[in-house]
């Protein structure tokens, strides 16, 4: 049987450590940036606007895409854990 890890991880978490040690271990998997339904609503929002004026405007301009990774993994290739 085969399983799909999937995993979304927040703007800026540290992720080259993780995926280099999945890599030397023989794993391979998807990675996609991605943004959430509100940061893509919000990036429609009007530009002319200042940010200072706006808490709206200078609280989405100060996010980044979140990291979105799939693996799939065969039956007995990792550890199910307690």
């Amino acid at each position: 049987m085969n399983y799909v890890l999937y995993a979304v991880f927040e703007s800026g978490a540290k992720l080259d450590e993780l995926f280099i040690s999945l890599h030397q271990k023989g794993y391979n998997g998807t990675y996609l940036n991605g943004a959430s339904i509100n940061t893509l609503f919000n990036s429609t929002l009007n530009e002319d606007e200042p940010s200072v004026l706006s808490l709206r405007n200078a609280i989405s301009l100060s996010k980044g895409s979140n990291a979105t990774f799939f693996l799939v993994l065969k039956e007995g290739q990792f550890d199910e854990g307690p």
